[in-house]
């Protein structure tokens, strides 16, 4: 379902991260501002760059605020040229320090371009995995920063990232884990719902992107290899991603499984019984070691004393 008035779908939204140029000559070289804008034959995109300064507060953190005004109405000298994939910003001598980002308004039929990018961490066996499936923007810098904050968390990349098309329109993008394997179990609704309007608007640090999660309970403990499947899908396009995961058994315990279900044992070598098994043997054979030895020294003796004789 569309929206139901057309001034909605001419709303303006930040369609790239934000890049910040510092003062001084004119840049040697063009910047250029990677957006997330699908440009088909027919598009109608209106696309425009706009800039602030940076202001450093009293902790030393920017402070710009929301006060972005047009880059070609502050600086008319720049130039600034539409790509397919990408906006060239040629920038004047500055005296100041600045952020530029591009905005745009969309069309009725204009979409967005995204890509799905799970992560998780390193599943153990025997405890609950929670998959996180992200909607990023398919651009460079956004890919690399949201798997650089996942990273500091202690998250992998789980598949490669799978792309989509997001449409102008106010109906949820659907993500569904499905396929999963006997021995798991998805606590929860294995079905999740991002709205279209957190998707639409680029986060300024490349990093605040929609987000959802499944929360993977370790039924049968006795299995490892772990498969899913999870799909994004809005308006008839649709992202896919295969996920294959080992989940390792903790270190220093062991998983066996009983009649009555399972049981964790601890390190063995503090197991009374496995000691026991282990000292039998050790004892056996030194009590042979040493019979053999007393047995020997007889035969040794009567050779030295035949050797003396003769």
């Amino acid at each position: 379902m569309g929206l139901e008035k057309d001034e909605d779908y001419k709303t303006e939204v930040q369609i790239s991260g934000c890049y910040k140029i510092l003062s001084g000559p004119s840049p040697s070289h063009p910047v250029l501002i990677e957006h997330s804008c699908l440009m088909t034959p027919g598009n109608e995109w209106n696309m425009e760059v706009k800039c602030r300064p940076i202001l450093q507060g009293a902790q030393g953190v920017s402070n710009q605020g929301n006060n972005w005004r047009s880059l070609m109405v502050v600086y008319p000298e720049a130039e600034v040229k539409l790509k397919h994939n990408d906006i060239e910003v040629t920038l004047p001598s500055l005296q100041e320090d600045i952020e530029i980002a591009a905005f745009g308004r969309p069309g009725k039929e204009d979409k967005k371009r995204m890509q799905m990018a799970i992560f998780a961490s390193r599943p153990t066996q025997g405890r609950d995995w929670k998959i996180w499936v992200y909607l990023v923007d398919d651009t460079n810098p956004a890919c690399k920063s949201i798997c650089h904050e996942e990273d500091k968390r202690g998250n992998r990349l789980l598949a490669p990232y799978s792309g989509m098309f997001v449409s102008n329109s106010n109906e949820d993008i659907t993500i569904e884990l499905s396929a999963l394997e006997p021995g798991w179990k998805i606590k929860g609704s294995s079905v999740k719902t991002i709205k279209s309007r957190d998707a639409w608007n680029s986060p300024e640090n490349s990093v605040d992107f929609p987000r959802c999660y499944f929360e993977i309970r370790h039924v049968d403990r006795t299995k490892q290899s772990f498969f899913c499947r999870i799909k994004a899908s809005h308006e008839g396009d649709v992202a896919r991603a295969e996920i294959v995961g080992y989940f390792e058994r903790e270190k220093g315990r062991q998983v066996i499984q009983t009649h009555r279900g399972f049981k964790k044992l601890g390190n063995p070598d503090c197991d009374f019984s496995t000691k026991m098994n282990t000292s039998i043997p050790t004892f056996l054979f030194v009590l042979f070691v040493f019979f053999a030895s007393s047995l020997s020294r007889p035969n040794l003796n009567r050779n030295n004393s035949n050797a003396a004789t003769t």
